[in-house]
């Protein structure tokens, strides 16, 4: 893949995780995704370092969001301990704000199962 193809990709998911922080406030309540090693939080946005796990499928608390990097600090139910605020990244977001909807909807370029519409053609351009 070229630099500008690569740089491209870049942008597109800085773009997108950007897009999944902006739908929550501080103060939101959000659900969690469902995995089975739970959801690690961070003690800083960034920072690859996990200090906590915190319960899957459970709900949390908005504290902050780092604009910058799209990172969102939650309070939450720990797994273990009694530490339950960090830092996670968009993506372990099953639902926004008291909607119970997904966060986003990553294939909303594809359509139903079953439709007849036909399938887009994704080329890239490189």
């Amino acid at each position: 893949m070229g630099r500008l193809g690569c740089l491209f990709m870049v942008l597109f998911l800085a773009a997108v995780t950007l897009a999944y922080a902006a739908e929550v406030r501080p103060g939101d309540q959000v659900r969690f995704i469902e995995r089975d090693q739970h959801i690690p939080a961070h003690p800083a946005p960034g920072d690859t370092r996990v200090s906590l796990r915190l319960v899957s499928g459970s709900q949390a608390t908005v504290l902050a969001i780092n604009a910058a990097i799209g990172w969102i600090e939650v309070q939450g139910e720990p797994v273990h301990g009694t530490e339950n605020t960090g830092w996670i990244t968009p993506r372990y977001l099953a639902s926004g704000p008291g909607t119970g909807e997904p966060t986003s909807d990553p294939l909303a370029w594809c359509p139903p199962k079953g439709s007849p519409a036909p399938h887009p053609v994704l080329r890239a351009a490189f």
